[in-house]
């Protein structure tokens, strides 16, 4: 038993390492999150050799760290296939309302100066063939700019589907938002904006963020712009009307919830449909569903596993 597992740990650290290779080859060395792979091909390897002293010297306390190690590993590895299971089924899961979407949120991903990265350039070519497929659907362009981006990834999520065919007057920007959570929160103010007449044309919430142009019952938080709430109460996008509300029995203003029960579609790479759905749900998008676009099929280990690692992250966060 010690054999198989000293070897199987050698060879898969070896395999590991090769792959590193390969993403780095692929997608170059400041490739995010490819340093996992590094550091597990080498732990692997490390621990290998620990097993092997262990076997020349058996009564040495090393075998208690390598014991308690190896069952940390296979905890690891069953939340892992638990988590990666569920993030390929979201990848094939389709809308199961069968309803036509109001709304589609293209979510963000890297630009290359003014040009869409690979991960982005799918999503836009899925949008694209999505927004012919349902001419009734509005596109909100979700993704603000990041520091090494010459224009926001919402302008350039325009540019892209104004000269590939799809009309701008179906185009919503939301260029504001860092991260998932926000493309979301963000979109769904949007949304109820769009919903309650106030705003018809394109929009960019960068005008949320300063405070001007939105009407915002939130304050300024901790992390840049502004953190937009609808009045204390629930919003139906059927019913058009934000209702406020107290807890009978404590007496206290309810939680502020954002409640959108129309269809929308969370648009997005295959790989990201699971995390970004259950992120939707928080916000309060009640009948969302994914639209996977395709991506790089060598990639798609390396994308897992770091879609586990965000979920361990946001839920140790309390996000979800």
């Amino acid at each position: 038993m010690r054999t198989v597992l000293e070897t199987g740990c050698f060879l898969l650290g070896i395999l590991i390492l090769f792959y590193y290779v390969g993403v780095v080859l692929y997608a170059g060395l400041t490739a995010s999150f490819a340093w996992f792979w590094l550091l597990s091909g080498i732990a692997l390897l490390l621990l290998r050799y620990a097993l092997h002293y262990q076997d020349l010297h058996p009564g040495t306390p090393l075998r208690f760290v390598t014991g308690a190690i190896l069952v940390l590993l296979a905890a690891a590895l069953i939340a892992a296939l638990v988590t990666g299971s569920r993030i390929v089924l979201a990848m094939y899961a389709g809308n199961p309302s069968e309803q036509e979407p109001s709304y589609v949120i293209v979510l963000g991903a890297q630009v290359k100066g003014t040009s869409p990265s690979r991960a982005l350039k799918r999503r836009l070519d899925r949008a694209a063939q999505y927004a012919e497929a349902h001419p009734g659907a509005i596109l909100i362009l979700s993704g603000g700019q990041g520091a090494d981006e010459e224009i926001s990834e919402a302008e350039c999520m325009y540019r892209y589907l104004t000269a590939a065919g799809v009309p701008e007057e179906r185009l919503l920007l939301e260029d504001g938002s860092t991260s998932t959570q926000e493309n979301l929160e963000f979109s769904a103010e949007l949304i109820r904006q769009q919903m309650a007449g106030t705003k018809n044309d394109m929009f960019s919430v960068s005008e949320l963020k300063s405070g001007n142009g939105i009407e915002s019952s939130g304050q300024d938080s901790e992390e840049e712009g502004i953190q937009t709430e609808i009045s204390s109460g629930i919003y139906s996008m059927q019913s058009d009307i934000v209702s406020e509300g107290t807890d009978a029995e404590t007496g206290t203003k309810s939680e502020r919830i954002i409640e959108i029960r129309e269809p929308v579609a969370i648009l997005s790479n295959n790989f990201h449909i699971y995390r970004a759905l259950l992120l939707a749900r928080k916000a309060g998008y009640q009948n969302a569903f994914g639209v996977p676009a395709s991506s790089d099929a060598g990639m798609l280990p390396h994308n897992i596993i770091r879609e586990i690692c965000a979920l361990l992250v946001i839920y140790a966060r309390g996000i979800l």
